[in-house]
């Protein structure tokens, strides 16, 4: 399975590349599709839906994190 490249205002984590490559796609796509519903899917649900979909536990701080620290970097 081949992994992407993550956005740039998200850092390289350990944590981040192996969501990446567990979930075959960059998290913060996912996580900005998820978000981009209406009504915004809540972050607790995005967690909950990641670690379905990779075995990796994440509590809704982590896609949370992503997301506001993406749109902040693309606000700045």
């Amino acid at each position: 399975m081949a992994t992407q490249t993550p956005t740039p205002q998200v850092p390289q984590t350990a944590l981040y590349m192996l969501i990446a490559a567990k979930l075959g796609r960059d998290p913060l796509a996912f996580i900005r599709e998820r978000r981009a519903q209406d009504p915004p899917v809540p972050f607790a649900k995005i967690a909950d839906e990641i670690k379905k979909a990779t075995d990796v536990y994440v509590t809704h701080e982590v896609p949370r994190r992503w997301f506001n620290a993406a749109a902040a970097d693309e606000a700045a």
